[in-house]
């Protein structure tokens, strides 16, 4: 939460301090959403339903201890798994549902012209895809090690332990 403070307050000393004892549930936030989304694998979600919990159980459950296979499986034991519900998506008809006269050759749908693709909604999605390529490209160089980012000098951690110390003993 330190290295978070620093960051948001372009290391300014005086202004992370009051991030962290005025604001830390700002912190924890962008602590919390600076971590790319962890997505369990099959292989550990089998491992897992063949103990005799759900597939929801097992992904969720995994979610929460971002992959690691004997905690989740402590927790599910314990009662403490976390069940992840996964989206329902609407099945939308491809031709509009009316009923059709079937002596009517006019009302029967043409199958050689193409259903009008709704232009907004293409054009929001390539804006979400662009959204979600930026974000994670922004944090791929860290998918390995989330905390890579606020990696500084052991002399400057050193200095701003020292700072930070200075300002709590100065605010007793």
């Amino acid at each position: 939460m330190v290295a978070e403070a620093l960051k948001q307050s372009n290391n300014n000393p005086e202004r992370s301090y009051y991030l962290l004892t005025a604001e830390p549930d700002i912190i924890r936030l962008a602590v919390n959403n600076s971590k790319p989304p962890y997505i369990p694998n099959e292989e550990d979600i089998s491992e897992i339903m063949i103990m005799g919990f759900t597939r929801p159980q097992a992904v969720g459950t995994l979610k929460l201890t971002r992959g690691d296979l004997t905690s989740a499986v402590e927790k599910l034991l314990q009662g403490e798994g976390r069940e992840e519900i996964e989206p329902v998506v609407p099945v939308v008809p491809l031709v509009p549902l009316v009923p059709l006269d079937p002596l009517d050759p006019i009302a029967l749908p043409s199958t050689t012209e193409p259903l009008p693709v709704d232009e907004d909604k293409e054009k929001n999605d390539k804006e979400e895809k662009l959204l979600k390529d930026a974000e994670y490209e922004l944090i791929g160089d860290h998918e390995e090690d989330p905390l890579l980012a606020y990696d500084i000098d052991l002399t400057q951690e050193a200095q701003m332990i020292s700072q930070f110390s200075t300002l709590i003993n100065s605010s007793f």
